[in-house]
């Protein structure tokens, strides 16, 4: 069994929300949910609409329709299935564009865990995260596509001066209309789960604003788990986040 809490929200400054998020087999644009999963497989996704571009909000919500639509191929055959269904939704989001001359160049940030009894496997195109919390420690199970992270893997730039780094939101990996297919990271994670881990998902609109020490002090409070994804949103937006929010936790009972 497990709990899950979401939050979807434009922010306090945007006019229009890029942001979905999947829950097994639905998508959600503005949202704030508490449930409990009892199904054997949990297929959960965060797609951030890529800004700056044409169409975020559609690249996003297509990119996730396009994989309930296929979600047999990944119970069938998680790692075949997860390439096969990511490749069907750069293939949809490219057909869209041919149609619509408005979705152009659309793209979204893709990063999602798909769980079957003790198999965790993550996904990821894009600097949005997966992160494992337990016993009051945050562990991040995704690596960012980003400008800002080839920086630091490269030793360029400490994780001390990120701030001040002005290619933190250049996304070098996505899935996008251009005809550009790129592989995502497909991991499969040596974890056993227990009763009281939290995974949980969350667009660069949570973590450029709220640091992993933070999260962990709101995920270690004795409160229930929609509260604690409203603090952790409420505290992103107080620190003038210009950005759309997503994030889903999911406890392990």
């Amino acid at each position: 069994m497990f709990k899950v809490a979401a939050i979807v929200d434009k922010g306090l400054y945007k006019s229009n929300n890029e942001d979905r998020i999947l829950i097994n087999n639905r998508v959600y644009d503005e949202v704030q949910l508490m449930d409990e999963l009892s199904v054997s497989n949990i297929l959960l996704a965060v797609a951030d609409g890529v800004g700056g571009e044409n169409a975020g909000e559609v690249a996003a919500d297509e990119t996730l329709k396009e994989m309930v639509r296929h979600y047999s191929l990944i119970d069938a055959d998680y790692k075949k299935g997860l390439d096969e269904v990511i490749r069907k939704c750069f293939m949809r989001l490219l057909e869209i564009a041919l149609s619509r001359s408005e979705c152009e160049g659309m793209a979204t940030t893709l990063t999602g865990l798909f769980m079957r009894q003790n198999l965790v496997v993550t996904f990821n195109l894009g600097n949005s995260r997966v992160c494992r919390y337990r016993n009051g420690m945050l562990r991040q199970l995704t690596h960012d596509h980003s400008g800002i992270q080839e920086m630091v893997d490269t030793g360029m730039v400490s994780r001390d001066n990120l701030k001040d780094v002005s290619e933190r939101n250049v996304i070098t990996k996505y899935i996008g209309s251009n005809g550009k297919i790129f592989h995502a990271d497909i991991i499969k994670h040596d974890i056993t789960m227990q009763a009281g881990d939290v995974f949980c998902l969350y667009s660069d609109g949570i973590h450029d604003y709220v640091s992993e020490s933070e999260i962990e002090s709101i995920l270690n409070k004795k409160e229930i788990l929609i509260n604690k994804a409203r603090e952790i949103t409420d505290i992103a937006k107080l620190k003038l986040n210009h950005d759309n929010i997503s994030i889903v936790l999911l406890e392990v009972l």
